[in-house]
């Protein structure tokens, strides 16, 4: 089965990527900057930038526009094995997994909650002292993991 420690420290590595790489901008995580976060982490402008933590670039293929600031989502459930969606989005759906069949997976592949740069930027501003708290926990305690291909 998928092991739920993978989910949580891939999660946990997504939010010290984003530390450190507003910090290689020099953007602060404040309020203030929350357009300018959202704009850097355009997933074309961050592609030229870490190709290499982009492991399942397109993701949501059916968007056009992606941002990649919310890639682990505040919604998934990495609490339980086989993942899940916290406010039970009808976009997503169970997968079995490629490596074993028995095995399922929640895919929130279809969902386009905050990918887009307004759904990003207002979800952050609504939420920025928690999304905050996540980088800054992430942050304190680095990890140095890859994102899994398939889980």
């Amino acid at each position: 089965m998928v092991e739920i420690k993978k989910l949580q420290d891939w999660e946990k590595q997504h939010w010290q990527w984003m530390s450190e790489e507003l910090k290689e901008l020099g953007i602060a995580i404040t309020l203030d900057n929350v357009s300018i976060i959202i704009e850097v982490m355009d997933s074309t402008e961050r592609m030229k930038r870490h190709p290499e933590r982009c492991t399942n670039w397109r993701c949501h293929k059916q968007l056009e526009e992606i941002n990649c600031f919310f890639c682990a989502c505040p919604h998934y459930d990495n609490s339980k094995e086989k993942g899940g969606c916290k406010i039970n989005s009808k976009r997503g759906f169970f997968y079995k997994s490629l490596k074993d069949q028995t095995e399922v997976i929640w895919d929130c592949n279809t969902c386009t909650a905050y990918h887009g740069r307004i759904s990003a930027s207002n979800y952050l501003r609504k939420n920025f002292s928690r999304i905050k708290d996540l980088i800054v926990q992430a942050s304190s305690k680095p990890l140095n993991i890859t994102q899994p291909k398939d889980l």
